[in-house]
């Protein structure tokens, strides 16, 4: 079973959330609008090949939202 990590990275003055997961080629997978709704059965899947990167939008989560950011 793969344990995810959560680090906090800055990218054009806002800090985003990134989950990471897994080994091998990186995949980059974008929650919806509901916000990410944690470590699912199917990322376990995905994470025996590939290296999971989930960036949470700011807003959905432990970051603040920024008022620039929409969608």
């Amino acid at each position: 079973m793969t344990t995810p990590t959560e680090n906090i990275v800055r990218a054009a003055g806002a800090e985003i959330a990134v989950i990471r997961g897994g080994s091998g080629k990186p995949l980059l997978i974008l929650h919806d609008e509901l916000g990410y709704p944690g470590w699912l059965s199917w990322n376990e899947c995905l994470a025996v090949e590939r290296a999971l990167l989930i960036p949470r939008k700011p807003g959905c989560g432990r970051i603040d939202g920024n008022d620039w950011i929409r969608s």
